[in-house]
C-alpha cells in the first residue's frame, strides 16, 4: 500500500510541476505581447527580473540545532531578519514570497506578532510552508488524508 501512495504522491507532484510550468510561461506569453512598443531611440534599459522566496523552518526544539521559536529572543531574531530582507528588497521594488508554516506561525499569533499582516500591506506574498516529516513523522505516507488536513491547517 505504502508504494501506490508514494506512486500517487510523486505522479501528483509530477503534474502540479507541469501546470505550474505552462502557467508560468503562458503568463510570460501573455505579457511578452502585453508589452509596449517603443521606437529604438527610447527604448528603456533592460530589467532583470526574478523572485525571492524565503522558507521559515519548522524549528520547534528537535533536530540537530535544537533551535526552537518559543525561545523569544530566537523568534524575534527571525521576526527581525525577515523584516530586514524586506526592506531591501522594496528599496529595489521587489517583493517576497515568504513561505511559513508552524511553530513560526503559532508562536507569531500568540505573541501578538504583526510580521504577517506588515509585510502582506506591502504587497509581499504569505504562502505555506510544509515539511510532512516535521508536522506528521517518519511515516507520513501512512497516514490518513484527514491527518494530513488537520496538519496542514495549523
Amino acid at each position: 500500500m505504502r508504494g501506490v501512495v508514494t506512486t500517487i504522491r510523486k505522479m501528483l507532484i509530477s503534474i502540479l510541476v507541469l501546470a505550474l510550468t505552462f502557467a508560468g510561461a503562458t503568463y510570460v506569453a501573455f505579457m511578452g505581447a502585453m508589452t509596449p512598443y517603443f521606437p529604438a531611440s527610447e527604448q528603456p534599459e533592460p530589467v532583470l527580473l526574478f523572485t525571492i522566496g524565503v522558507h521559515i523552518e519548522p524549528f520547534n526544539g528537535e533536530g540537530r540545532t535544537r533551535a526552537d521559536y518559543n525561545q523569544v529572543e530566537f523568534f524575534n531574531r527571525h521576526v527581525e531578519d525577515l523584516r530586514i530582507l524586506a526592506n531591501i528588497v522594496e528599496k529595489y521594488g521587489g517583493k517576497l514570497t515568504v513561505q511559513a508554516q508552524t511553530p513560526f506561525t503559532l508562536i507569531a499569533i500568540r505573541s501578538d506578532q504583526t510580521l504577517f499582516s506588515e509585510l502582506e500591506a506591502q504587497g509581499h506574498e504569505i504562502a505555506l510552508h510544509f515539511h510532512e516529516d516535521a508536522h506528521l513523522g517518519a511515516n507520513s505516507e501512512s497516514l490518513s488524508v484527514q491527518a494530513w488536513a488537520d496538519a496542514m491547517s495549523q
